[in-house]
């Protein structure tokens, strides 16, 4: 699932601005209203963490506490890559998918409790 966010934003970079880092976009949903396919996805979002809370193989504290951290971490790492402020973190000046996929990588042995945890989404 992750890492299926993360190659969306690489192929998608314009639509994901669209959808998530202009505000303009989020004039046109009605106050207290589901945020139509963005309630569709943190709802599955949210039950694949519930699975992974139910098998004791992540350690979140509850599946919409940990559903808004995961989203967040892949949101703030991706966004960070799109708008170029990753572009001259390792001294290369280079753009690099690969410290995106490392933390990502990382993120994930953090939450997770004894198992390999290898996201092949």
């Amino acid at each position: 699932m992750g890492r299926t966010y993360i190659d969306f934003v690489i192929e998608n970079p314009e639509k994901y601005d669209l959808m998530f880092l202009l505000h303009f976009p989020m004039n046109a949903i009605a106050p207290n209203q589901p945020w139509g396919n963005f309630q569709h996805t943190f709802e599955i979002m949210q039950s694949t963490i519930e699975e992974g809370l139910a098998q004791k193989l992540i350690t979140y504290s509850d599946p919409l506490t940990g559903s808004l951290q995961f989203w967040s971490f892949l949101h703030g790492l991706t966004s960070l890559n799109l708008k170029d402020r990753l572009a001259h973190f390792d001294g290369t000046g280079l753009r690099s998918l690969n410290h995106v996929y490392q933390a990502f990588e990382e993120h994930l042995k953090n939450i997770s409790i004894g198992v390999d945890c290898k996201d092949d989404s």
